[in-house]
């Protein structure tokens, strides 16, 4: 079994390397089949690494997305209390669907951030992200509910006001100064937040420039 596993491990690792997605898709099955302990970091890398950041919306890298989906289902239906995995799969639903304007893949995304907290209900990075996923599908008090109970909790938390940030800037430009101030105090409370979603504040603060 693990010199199996070790073999799959390896077949991945040449296979992510390859330009060709037609070529990938040709071969992929032959690095989830059979199921062995390789298949968790397999499958978790496969989605959550290999094609977040890449253009999925057509072609080959299309039919690559719903591989992985398929296979992340898949591990699921097999491993049905790996909370990590599941919470961390909601992400990738949820940025996905953000991304290709999918409202099935962020509607799967909440059904799994909300099956992850039903193991571990005070995760607080399981409730940004389903505060998040909320703002996504314009849910915005739900949203503030969700990030309300943590402040409640401990006040201190610097990534609360950072989502708050969020939850407040996706309702418009009516509400964008109070989404700065929110922004800035997390960022007060937290200094490193700016450096571990530098892209994301940049993109945000040059629209607050824009407006103010």
């Amino acid at each position: 079994g693990d010199i199996l596993a070790y073999v799959q491990m390896k077949k991945y690792l040449a296979l992510k390397n390859i330009a060709d997605s037609e070529l990938i898709i040709s071969k992929i099955d032959s690095v989830f089949k059979p199921f062995t302990i390789a298949q968790l970091p397999i499958r978790q890398d496969f989605l959550v690494r290999y094609l977040i950041d890449r253009d999925t919306t057509q072609g080959s890298m299309s039919k690559l997305l719903t591989t992985a989906f398929t296979k992340v289902e898949d591990y699921i239906d097999r491993m049905p209390y790996d909370f990590r995995f599941i919470g961390s799969i909601a992400g990738v639903y949820s940025m996905k669907g953000k991304q290709m304007n999918d409202t099935l893949l962020i509607k799967k995304g909440e059904e799994y951030f909300r099956r992850a907290l039903t193991f571990v209900p005070d995760r607080p990075d399981f409730k940004y992200g389903l505060a998040l996923n909320l703002a996504y599908q314009k849910r915005y008090d739900e949203a503030f509910d969700v990030l309300d109970k943590i402040i409640e909790v401990d006040s201190n938390l610097a990534d609360s006001y950072y989502y708050y940030g969020f939850v407040l800037y996706f309702q418009g430009e009516q509400n964008y100064r109070e989404s700065l101030d929110s922004f800035e105090k997390s960022l007060n409370l937290k200094s490193d937040l700016l450096l571990k979603n530098e892209q994301d504040i940049k993109d945000i603060y040059s629209n607050f420039v824009k407006y103010f």
